[in-house]
């Protein structure tokens, strides 16, 4: 199956895929995953949870900031690349000066890297915080809504 490139079409285009996996692809997340695993075990963080592409490690900042500079180095050799304007800090414990102090540090060494609120803060989507409830139930509530209107349609539709 992956002895080969595939085509892809686009419109009239026949578009040759001979590099990687491509969405979709039901092999894709196994792939990754095998890609990932000595990566995955050899980072020093005491939280290390990993779900696919999505990665979480937490424990003392100084041991997160080389953990977090070991996947950018391992991903070079591995043929990826991470997405710093998708990853994201959380900064806990210690004073309210000290916490800026460390995302100050941190933010100077990574300047794309968000920094989360306590109303932002998820894991694999699952508000962690109390804080993050109100809006993430929020937005459970309008796509329920926006489901049960394009059902009514639906149903309408075929009456």
């Amino acid at each position: 199956m992956y002895g080969q490139p595939s085509n892809l079409f686009y419109g009239d285009q026949i578009l040759s895929s001979a590099r990687g996996v491509q969405q979709g692809d039901p092999l894709g997340p196994l792939l990754f995953c095998l890609v990932t695993r000595e990566l995955s075990k050899s980072l020093q963080s005491p939280f290390n949870c990993w779900y696919l592409d999505d990665a979480t490690v937490g424990g003392d900042s100084d041991i997160v900031l080389e953990d977090l500079q070991t996947v950018i180095n391992q991903c070079v050799t591995l043929g990826l690349e991470l997405n710093m304007s998708k990853c994201e800090m959380y900064i806990y414990g210690g004073s309210k000066k000290e916490q800026v102090t460390k995302k100050s540090m941190v933010k100077r060494i990574f300047p794309k890297l968000a920094s989360l609120t306590n109303a932002d803060l998820l894991l694999l989507g699952v508000p962690i915080l109390e804080d993050a409830f109100p809006s993430i139930l929020q937005e459970k509530i309008r796509q329920a809504e926006l489901i049960t209107t394009r059902l009514a349609k639906l149903g309408a539709h075929h009456a």
